[in-house]
């Protein structure tokens, strides 16, 4: 057996161990990230909220590399993201979107709190409206330096993006198909959820901006957004991994660049097999591909969403969870729209129109909606209503961030602040 054969086999055997052979009612939890600005649209330091979201006592300090990173308890926990200005709320696992809705609120309200003490707004947008992309504006994390000398100026547009993510319990047998219909649902899940048209304060003529930065900038189109292949198995998946760069190496003595593929890496190294699994997992958390199966929580992450308006802001979630229910009757309804494949148009219009789109593409929409709607309606938890902002953006041909140009063009930024930001509590308003 080659070397290299040995390594993909433990590999795939270790991932799988991750995933249960079954799963009953599937589990979720949210990461939603969001910008934190001023009354002008710049960015704020997320540091300077956590002495108002720990004052309770509550909350413990989150601390890596000698640094506290972010505050967190028994439900949900707050932790910078690379952007100085961007928060990450997290919440624990639910049984239901209503169960993590609830979760999210609680721990939204509790930094609205903290942001408003401070005359700051927690923006449901996508990305940083005003900023640019700039090394100053990331967060001082070593690994975050390691990253940027790895890859340079794509790097710092992670310092604007904000993403909503769910994280979807998932077994062992089902991880290549869900993975795999998912991935094809991307163009979808953009154009329905983009929010992030502008940069500058000014719109930029696509209104997911957070993708197409990402995409423009990245030296690897394999390594963000949909991928080029899809995996039938969960070594397909290991393999696919091993064959991007491997962009920095961590160990107890800090952060290296290797910038060849991680295979490559592996014969030259030759570490144990464990060794080089905990190696291959930290390369695989800096792939971002927008459904990524993660064996350390059993869970599929689906990350193609923007961050969405406050008074929607389970939209996308919901949207990802019936595609992972619904991944058989989505699989079937993609081969019959899509024979070829996903058209790469699909992608692109909706990165730059959102949900200005050729008709087929809205037909194939409006019945993937349908289809996860019935699969949010048999888990009988009342879920599939908070698809209903995406039925109401495909009826009216508009997501979030068509919306917002729209507000931009017509009322300028303070328009887009007033509309995205979380309302203000009645006392703040008084005091102002």
């Amino acid at each position: 057996m080659r070397e290299i054969d040995r390594y993909r086999r433990y590999f795939a055997a270790r991932f799988a161990q991750g995933f249960p052979h079954r799963v009953g009612t599937r589990t979720v939890g949210r990461e939603a990230e969001f910008p934190v600005v001023d009354d002008r649209g710049r960015p704020v330091e997320v540091d300077l909220l956590w002495p108002e979201v720990a004052a309770p006592g509550d909350l413990s300090a989150v601390r890596k590399d000698g640094m506290v990173i972010g505050y967190a308890g028994d439900d949900y926990g707050y932790y910078r993201e690379v952007g100085k200005g961007t928060v990450e709320v997290v919440t624990r696992p639910g049984s239901s979107l209503a169960e993590v809705a609830e979760l999210h609120e609680a721990a939204l309200a509790r930094l609205d709190l903290a942001a408003t003490a401070r005359g700051h707004r927690i923006l449901g947008l996508g990305m940083q409206p005003v900023a640019e992309p700039v090394p100053e504006f990331m967060t001082p994390k070593p690994h975050y330096r390691a990253f940027l000398e790895a890859l340079g100026e794509p790097w710092l547009w992670f310092t604007l993006t904000s993403g909503d993510q769910l994280h979807v319990a998932l077994s062992e047998g089902e991880v290549a198909a869900v993975a795999a219909t998912a991935n094809q649902m991307v163009p979808a899940t953009v154009a329905l959820c983009g929010n992030s048209p502008a940069l500058g304060g000014e719109p930029v003529g696509a209104v997911c901006l957070r993708e197409l930065g990402l995409l423009r900038t990245l030296r690897e189109r394999e390594r963000h957004g949909m991928t080029r292949s899809v995996a039938a198995t969960i070594e397909d998946h290991v393999d696919g991994l091993m064959g991007t760069v491997y962009l920095v190496h961590s160990d107890p003595e800090g952060y290296r660049q290797i910038g060849r593929p991680f295979w490559d890496w592996l014969i030259a190294d030759a570490p144990s097999l464990e060794d080089a699994f905990q190696h291959f997992l930290w390369h695989d958390h800096y792939n971002w591909h927008h459904c990524r199966p993660r064996t350390a929580t059993g869970t599929i992450e689906m990350r193609a969403a923007c961050q969405q308006p406050h008074s929607e802001h389970m939209a996308a979630a919901a949207l990802a969870l019936g595609v992972v229910e619904a991944h058989r009757e989505l699989a079937g309804l993609l081969a019959e729209h899509f024979p070829a494949g996903v058209p790469a148009d699909f992608y692109r219009s909706a990165v730059v129109g959102g949900l200005d789109l050729d008709d087929r593409y809205l037909k194939f929409i409006d019945r993937a909606l349908d289809l996860c709607g019935r699969a949010l309606e048999s888990r009988a938890t009342g879920e599939e209503r908070y698809l209903e902002p995406l039925l109401r953006r495909l009826e009216d041909r508009a997501n979030p961030g068509q919306e917002a140009v729209r507000l931009l063009e017509a009322d300028g930024l303070r328009g887009l602040l007033d509309r995205r930001a979380l309302p203000r509590p009645a006392a703040a308003e008084r005091s102002d």
